[in-house]
């Protein structure tokens, strides 16, 4: 869909996008077919189920019906659900969910994983494909990733900068706490392009990617005790890992064993002291959940 005929469909729905609401919608069918491609192939991908985060007009979501078993997708704004209801039509493969994909800041809307159940039930994969909203980007990748369900792969586009956070390793600059869990949850999380403002309608001020995420099958087993280590570790990014579990413990009662866990590590030589969290990877803080009472 070109950008004057985008413009004026919202206008005729009465839809005015909006940057802070993160309302930029892609118009380089190119892309789109591309990113459709990357996250369900060019055919049926096995019977895959694909849930979309970020319905908007249903550019993207035209695209995926013919390649999917089943598609779930998302849309918080009323009107653009109304509206892409209108384009998509009564499709039994497709189900519109209108709601906010997360019910708070870490956890994913019952909502969206109740109309998951229903096409998942015959053990059919899910992959995410998506052109996600840019604010809620990290807490959504990271809310799938970690979440009960049957996911195979994930392609999303999200700003460059969210991006390189996720496929970053220790050493490079955007390498943080998201990226130590991206590591424990994924086999591999690759950019797979770089996304220039002007595919889009309204333009955005940055850059965007399109990253895929390899999921580990076991990727939930201790991930809840990593989770806690990474996060209240990454306080204290630049201190000494001794030093930062130290004031975990001072700050967070409830996290004390980290500190006792980075002693027992240090003392069996199996950890360098002096060493800082933004220089440990996914196997350092793995080696220290490891330790959290059972």
């Amino acid at each position: 869909m070109k950008r004057d005929e985008l413009r004026a469909l919202l206008e005729a729905a009465g839809v005015r996008p909006t940057r802070a609401s993160g309302q930029n919608f892609l118009v380089d069918e190119n892309l789109a077919q591309a990113i459709a491609r990357d996250g369900v192939g060019d055919d049926e991908a096995a019977g895959a189920v694909v849930l979309e985060v970020g319905t908007g007009p249903g550019i993207l979501t035209e695209l995926l019906l013919p390649r999917a078993r089943h598609v779930v997708t998302v849309e918080l704004d009323a009107r653009l659900a109304a509206l892409a209801r209108e384009r998509l039509g009564d499709d039994p493969r497709l189900t519109l969910v209108e709601a906010d994909a997360l019910a708070s800041k870490s956890q994913l809307n019952p909502r969206v994983l109740e109309a998951l159940a229903p096409p998942l039930a015959g053990g059919a994969p899910l992959r995410v494909v998506a052109n996600l909203p840019y604010a809620v980007a990290t807490p959504l990748v990271v809310g799938l990733l970690s979440e009960r369900l049957p996911l195979s792969l994930m392609v999303v586009m999200v700003q460059l900068e969210a991006a390189e956070r996720f496929a970053a390793g220790v050493g490079d600059p955007a390498y943080g706490a998201v990226s130590v869990l991206c590591g424990a949850l994924c086999e591999r999380v690759k950019l797979l392009r770089r996304v220039p403002p002007d595919v889009f309608w309204p333009r955005p001020k940055v850059t965007s990617a399109v990253v895929r995420f390899d999921p580990r099958p076991d990727r939930r087993d201790g991930f809840e005790a990593l989770a806690e280590v990474v996060r209240a570790l990454f306080n204290y990014r630049r201190k000494t890992i001794a030093r930062a579990a130290r004031q975990v413990a001072e700050r967070e009662p409830g996290l004390a064993w980290v500190e006792q866990a980075v002693a027992a590590l240090v003392a069996e030589g199996e950890l360098d002291a002096r060493r800082r969290p933004e220089d440990l990877d996914t196997a350092g803080f793995r080696r220290i959940a490891r330790l959290a009472p059972q």
